[in-house]
């Protein structure tokens, strides 16, 4: 099996404010609660994010996840 040291980045999206106000609709917070909950790896996120148009695009060793509404 051929080892694969890919690093996935933080989610990326060119729709903050759109996002952000989808994520209210269910959340409490201010616009930097909504990045700390973006950048941090929970069960909360991933279930946010799988309801969003995704596209992973590699750079190298780097995958970028660009979500989108």
């Amino acid at each position: 099996m051929e080892k694969q040291n890919n690093i996935i980045l933080a989610p990326s999206s060119s729709q903050v404010t759109e996002l952000y106000k989808l994520w209210r609709e269910n959340h409490a917070g201010r616009l930097s609660d909504f990045y700390k909950f973006l950048t941090s790896p929970t069960d909360q996120r991933d279930r946010f994010l799988s309801g969003l148009e995704n596209k992973s695009e590699f750079n190298g060793i780097f995958i970028v996840n660009t979500f989108e509404l």
